[in-house]
């Protein structure tokens, strides 16, 4: 929803004013001094609820190549419901609105102002849809008072965010104190010194005072309680962390050792199996050598399906091969006579000259190749 109002044809900043913190980039806004004094008192006038008001002035869009500038002149009460009822309904803000027209016509809507008693200065999240509901131009802008803290600022819309400004600027001062010079009744006796007139000395030093705070405030942010809070529990801490003896690791390891003391007993279950089985097989060859052995005229006693056995040499013109484990107590002679019968030293060495042996020295383990006879060298 737009600003309804036109902004003047003549646009004049303000030349005589103060700063208050540092001059925000892009946006200079400038809040009339009686109306600052307006605002700080109706604040304070009841700190029980919220209040919030409508304010009015001129604004200038990009104006001399600095940004927008804006200048708060006056404001409209705005009434604040009961939560359950919606505390900002339309309705009010277009009754505020037609106010406006109708007080100041030649004014534009410039934001809003609202009061936070005992809460600071953040805003939630319903003021925010408030503002971007009913105050959508990027010029716009909210004025926020904690009452009970002294605490106050505005807020603007960057990047679609309502954001706190760096500072704001204060004009009409000196005229305001001017005009009140001017209209001043003759001084009092001293039995009038309790009068509303005789406050006034003591109310503008206290907003003298109160601008002091802003200023410092804006330079320096104020450390809350909260904050030192937060400090000390952190330092405990980091104390208790640094101090603290460090805890004996127990580690268990039942799900590592378990698994690893069964696969062990499993491998030594399976190496004696293979042992057993090793003898076993010893025992069978041996068996079998002593059945093949070569009878006393040099024959061999054949096998029950009729094969040679194992002990007898392939028959002459044969291509087969066969192959002798040599055992303890072995010589190459003894084999040449189990597979070729009675032979002599001509045939233990075409034997060993077969195997590429170096004279006739054998040992256990060797395997020797038994070709048929005609087919030693």
């Amino acid at each position: 929803m737009a600003a309804e109002a036109q902004q003047p044809a003549s646009f004049e900043e303000p030349p005589d004013f103060f700063e208050v913190g540092s001059e925000e980039p892009g946006l200079r806004i400038y809040l009339r001094y009686d109306l600052f004094r307006a605002l700080d008192e109706y604040a304070v006038k009841d700190t029980s609820r919220e209040l919030a008001a409508l304010l009015v002035g001129q604004v200038q869009e990009g104006g001399q190549g600095n940004g927008n500038c804006i200048v708060v002149e006056d404001a409209i009460e705005v009434g604040v419901a009961d939560e359950r009822e919606g505390r900002f309904s339309p309705r009010v803000w277009q009754h505020a609105r037609r106010v406006a027209r109708t007080r100041y016509a030649n004014k534009v809507i410039v934001g809003w102002y609202h009061t936070h008693p005992g809460t600071g200065l953040d805003l939630s999240q319903e003021e925010r849809e408030v503002h971007k509901s009913f105050f959508p131009e990027s010029w716009q802008v909210m004025y926020v008072v904690d009452p009970v803290s002294r605490d106050r600022n505005f807020y603007r819309s960057q990047e679609a965010r309502l954001t706190g400004v760096r500072g704001f600027r204060i004009f009409g001062k000196e005229t305001a104190a001017l005009r009140e010079r001017e209209n001043a009744p003759p001084p009092a006796p001293a039995s009038a010194a309790t009068s509303p007139r005789a406050e006034e000395p003591l109310r503008e030093r206290y907003l003298e005072r109160s601008l002091e705070k802003i200023m410092r405030g804006q330079r320096r942010p104020p450390v809350r309680p909260i904050d030192l809070v937060i400090i000390g529990l952190l330092i405990a801490n980091l104390l208790a962390t640094l101090l603290r003896p460090a805890p004996t690791a127990k580690v268990d390891l039942s799900p590592v050792t378990g698994p690893v003391g069964r696969v062990a007993a499993q491998v030594s279950t399976l190496g004696k199996r293979l042992e057993k089985l090793e003898r076993h097989l010893a025992d069978l060859q041996v068996l079998d050598e002593q059945i093949n052995q070569p009878s006393p005229d040099g024959s061999s006693t054949p096998g029950a399906s009729g094969t040679p056995s194992v002990g007898q040499a392939p028959t002459e013109g044969s291509k087969e091969i066969r192959e002798h484990l040599v055992k303890e107590g072995d010589t190459l002679s003894l084999i040449a006579e189990k597979y070729y019968g009675p032979s002599g030293s001509s045939l233990v060495g075409a034997l060993a000259k077969y195997n590429k042996l170096r004279g006739n020295e054998i040992f256990p383990g060797d395997t020797l190749k038994i070709p048929a006879k005609d087919k030693l060298p």
